[in-house]
């Protein structure tokens, strides 16, 4: 079967008649029928009652009919919820009916209708309200129709308003409607509070809900967008070359830069212990704010024994409120409360299993509470500290081992000197072979200098690898050291750029000698295939007959000209007597391409790993 031309389930009946039953209509309705049992009651007593005679008659059987109606639908409450109100409705309705057919126009009867009619809208929805609206409409235009042929009869002792029972039957029958009427809208009034206050329940857990997951998405946007940031500033330092070349102080600005604006922080710095370890002193400190670098405090051990500590058993010190953490309280007087600083994120640096210094990111303002991503953040700054300063040294070593190196050649060529014009008797004509075997040691011990590289220019490239070796000369000498190196792209020949290196290295070392400079120039650049090199200096210089005779004797000069020549150059100086020295050099050179340069270095890594591994074959060979 079909329904408003929609086909229906079996029991869609029963369902629709469940669901209205457990709607605020039923229980309407229920209370509806609670007052309307006992107002029908009233008025059938009222019918009979205030009558000019009491009597029996077609209007009191009808009223009398609707209240015993009313009275079995309150107690059937199983019966189908449509049923029991179109019922009702009609119950009600019909008790206003004969009044008006009786004498016209009365305001109780008018009231009952109403009333009626508000219920069919409430219960039954709009259409039901309009349809009897429209039948009240149809009967009472009948009945004025019939008015018009005389077909009622005057009943004036009943309409008199000189009868008092008259006003007593009209307040009675009113006052019914009326609480008919108030009972509705109470009704109505308190399922609006109640659904009110439902709603608002259910939207105060609905926004709490909604700011718990707004705080939610805010923390997770937050880490997320704290990972991604430390992601783009570790990356960045993985590709910085003065970080990969350790060159310490121009890494270690880089680090502390990446650190506060990796952590939204107001001040990051690298701090190193001193040799005996009994404090700390920061490398280099930088200030957000007033974008400044600034270094050389130095915080006691014996000030703090909890946080050195701290330093030494845990991977990162996490204090969010700083001044009060039992770590770092110790700091609070002498440092946190001068500098302002509230939350403190601490990083050991660990280099072979030693602690070394610290990165210690600190927070001014509201105390921060510092996030996994952060934490992880620090400790890989704390790594690329470490890195620096493990490529830093690594560096030294070599550059030490050149000394050595270079040291053992000049002996052997004192040496060799001696041998040929010592006057005791040996002739070097009639032993040759000593003289060759200091010539062969000599030789191999050049050979030896030229096939050093350093790891750092392997790595990294010729400019870093001599920035980071300027800076440590600086640093040792109190010497200014500057290089200019912007006309110089791309990577030369392996020979050439250690050459490069190399030819700088003895400059630099023979004016921190013997010039007396305060300031050192290191110029590059490259231009019609060749590599030039200048070397300048603001020392004493020399005289122009010294420049002719002097330098060219022995020496550093002497071993840069070779250098110079044998890889097919020219070496130059041009000096004045208390103005300063400029060493030249002009280098064939050929620009490397990428992907030559990257393969060199991925062969030179395979060899690197070939040689590990005869080495492990020869040890387990002997053993």
């Amino acid at each position: 079967m079909a329904k408003n031309g929609k086909p229906t389930i079996p029991g869609q009946d029963r369902l629709d008649d469940m669901r209205a039953a457990l709607t605020w209509r039923s229980d309407f309705l229920n209370d509806m029928l609670k007052v309307t049992a006992i107002a029908g009651v009233l008025l059938t007593a009222m019918v009979i009652t205030f009558r000019s005679r009491p009597r029996f008659d077609l209007s009191t059987y009808l009223v009398m009919s609707a209240a015993l109606l009313t009275l079995a639908l309150r107690l059937l409450p199983q019966l189908p919820f449509r049923l029991r109100a179109t019922l009702t409705i009609a119950a009600i309705y019909c008790s206003g009916v004969p009044t008006i057919l009786r004498s016209g126009f009365a305001l109780t009867s008018a009231a009952i209708l109403i009333s009626a009619i508000v219920l069919a809208v409430i219960l039954l929805g709009r259409g039901s309200g309009i349809l009897l609206l429209v039948v009240t409409a149809i009967l009472l235009g009948a009945l004025a129709l019939a008015a018009k042929g005389g077909h009622f009869v005057p009943h004036p002792i009943e309409s008199d308003p000189r009868i008092p029972r008259n006003w007593v039957r009209m307040a009675i029958g009113f006052d019914l409607v009326a609480v008919t009427l108030m009972t509705a809208v109470l009704y109505a009034v308190r399922y609006i509070e109640r659904n009110y206050a439902e709603i608002s329940s259910a939207l105060a857990l609905l926004n709490g809900e909604q700011r718990r997951r707004a705080g939610l998405e805010s923390d997770r946007r937050r880490k997320e967008n704290d990972w991604q940031r430390s992601a783009r500033e570790l990356t960045a330092l993985a590709q910085n070359q003065e970080v990969e070349a350790g060159n310490a102080r121009a890494a270690f600005r880089a680090i502390v830069e990446a650190g506060a604006r990796g952590l939204g922080v107001e001040r990051c710095g690298v701090w190193l212990f001193d040799g005996t370890r009994s404090e700390i002193r920061c490398q280099d400190l930088y200030e957000a704010t007033p974008d400044r670098h600034s270094g050389g405090i130095a915080l006691k051990a014996s000030a703090a024994p909890a946080y050195f500590a701290a330093l030494a058993s845990e991977r990162s010190i996490v204090a969010d409120r700083a001044q009060s953490d039992p770590r770092t309280r110790e700091l609070g007087a002498s440092y946190l409360a001068s500098q302002q600083i509230t939350s403190l994120l601490g990083a050991p640096i660990r280099l072979q299993n030693r602690l070394v210094g610290v990165v210690c990111n600190e927070h001014i303002g509201v105390p921060m509470a510092w996030s996994e991503a952060q934490q992880s953040f620090a400790g890989s700054l704390a790594d690329f500290a470490a890195h620096v300063l493990y490529a830093a040294d690594r560096t030294t070593k070599a550059l030490a081992l050149h000394a050595s190196t270079e040291e053992l050649a000049e002996m052997l060529d004192a040496l060799k000197v001696r041998l040929t014009g010592i006057p005791s008797g040996l002739d070097p004509a009639e032993d040759p072979q000593t003289l060759e075997v200091v010539d062969g040691l000599i030789d191999r011990v050049r050979r030896l200098t030229v096939a050093e590289r350093l790891p750092s220019l392997d790595e990294v490239g010729l400019v870093p690898a001599l920035r980071a070796y300027l800076d440590a000369q600086s640093a040792a000498s109190g010497v200014k050291m500057e290089l200019d190196a912007t006309k110089l792209d791309g990577h030369a020949a392996p020979d050439t750029e250690l050459g490069c290196f190399w030819i700088v290295q003895e400059a630099v070392t023979n004016v921190l000698g013997h010039g007396g400079a305060h300031v050192v120039s290191v110029h590059l650049e490259r231009e019609n295939g060749q590599l030039r090199i200048a070397v300048e200096d603001d020392g004493r210089g020399l005289a122009a007959a010294d420049v002719a005779a002097a330098p060219w004797g022995g020496g550093r000069m002497v071993r840069i000209g070779e250098r110079a020549r044998a890889l097919g150059g020219d070496f130059a100086i041009d000096a004045c007597e208390g103005a300063g020295t400029v060493v030249r050099v002009t280098l064939p050179s050929q620009v490397e391409s990428p992907d030559e340069h990257w393969g060199r270095a991925l062969h030179s890594e395979m060899d690197g790993l070939f040689a590990e591994g005869r080495a492990s074959v020869q040890m387990a060979v002997v053993n």
